[in-house]
């Protein structure tokens, strides 16, 4: 049976394809990833492809999914050929917001009790720290208007306490995705055939920072977990996010009957 297109992808305007940026530029909106991208279930774990399953429809996990790739029949899911973006794109730059926030919820975490005069805690000035670690500004609007990333060079910033280290150098991580050899433009299998190891490579911190997080959260809405899931959502992509998996479960639920 022949898979059907996404409806959500427009005409074809033919290689060589503009980058996503470009798109963005281009139209003013960034491109939308596709019905594709939103039926995947994608969970922390496990290889590629062989982790990664599909469902029927975009949002709507009923039946059996199906796997990406068919070991028992060497065949790929019809979406997986198929452009991960409704315009297609000959290069994507893939995020984790999720790691963005890592550092400054060390920071909340231990700033309460945090003290210079602790031989147990380490504060340096931001200009001390290389560039490539240093932390994005808490608040990167300045009093006058202007916007900077950095922080001034001579705030303090806490890197050790608890016998912990701070998260250095996790923030703004990206990986850059191109067409695999032969397509013009980025699929579904040459996205997450990219981004799934890269995001294995970072499980450890990955693990780390969602634990942190569930434990500064005074009122959280789910049970502490071990497994975590790939946001499928189009709006979290392709700065993606990481959530519990009985959230992924309630944003991938159908649609209830109206009955009477």
């Amino acid at each position: 049976m022949a898979e059907a297109q996404d409806t959500q992808q427009v005409e074809d305007d033919g290689p060589p394809y503009p980058t996503f940026m470009e798109r963005w530029i281009e139209n003013n909106r960034a491109p939308r990833f596709t019905g594709g991208f939103e039926r995947l279930i994608w969970p922390i774990q496990g290889e590629f492809p062989s982790a990664i399953s599909v469902m029927t429809e975009p949002h709507q996990n009923t039946g059996t999914p199906q796997p990406l790739f068919d070991p028992e029949t060497g065949e790929w899911h019809g979406i997986a050929s198929q452009s991960i973006t409704d315009t297609k794109v000959s290069y994507i730059e893939a995020s984790l917001v999720n790691l963005d926030y890592w550092g400054r919820d060390w920071e909340r975490k231990h700033m309460e009790h945090a003290d210079p005069a602790d031989d147990e805690c380490e504060f340096v000035t931001y200009g001390d720290l290389e560039n490539d670690v240093r932390p994005f500004a808490e608040q990167p609007e300045r009093e006058d208007g202007t916007w900077s990333w950095d922080e001034r060079s001579d705030t303090e910033i806490l890197v050790h306490c608890c016998d912990e280290d701070r998260p250095l150098g996790k923030e703004g991580l990206t990986l850059g995705v191109r067409p695999s050899p032969g397509n013009d433009f980025v699929t579904v299998k040459d996205y997450v055939g990219a981004v799934h190891p890269w995001l294995m490579s970072t499980q450890d911190d990955i693990l780390a920072a969602m634990r942190l997080a569930e434990v500064l959260d005074e009122e959280p809405e789910y049970p502490p977990s071990s497994e975590w899931m790939l946001s499928n959502s189009d709006y979290d992509a392709p700065r993606h996010q990481i959530i519990h998996p009985e959230e992924w479960e309630s944003r991938n639920e159908p649609p209830r009957q109206i009955t009477g």
